[in-house]
């Protein structure tokens, strides 16, 4: 089963992509429904980063973390 559109992942989880500069990776970071936040982890230097979810937020579903 594939991601679906609109920044809904497997089984319709909401998800972000993440590039993280340092490790030049991209992430794919998955939030349960009901949660506030976004949580993502720099796969190399282990920078931890929080994207919160609610009114006046953003569109956007493709972030960069400079590391």
């Amino acid at each position: 089963m594939g991601p679906e559109a609109g920044g809904q992942g497997l089984a319709g989880a909401p998800s972000l992509q993440v590039y993280f500069q340092c490790a030049n990776a991209y992430t794919r970071v998955f939030r349960r429904p009901e949660a506030e936040a976004y949580l993502a982890r720099c796969p190399q230097c282990g920078k931890s980063m929080r994207f919160a979810v609610g009114p006046g937020g953003t569109a956007k579903r493709f972030f960069t973390v400079s590391c």
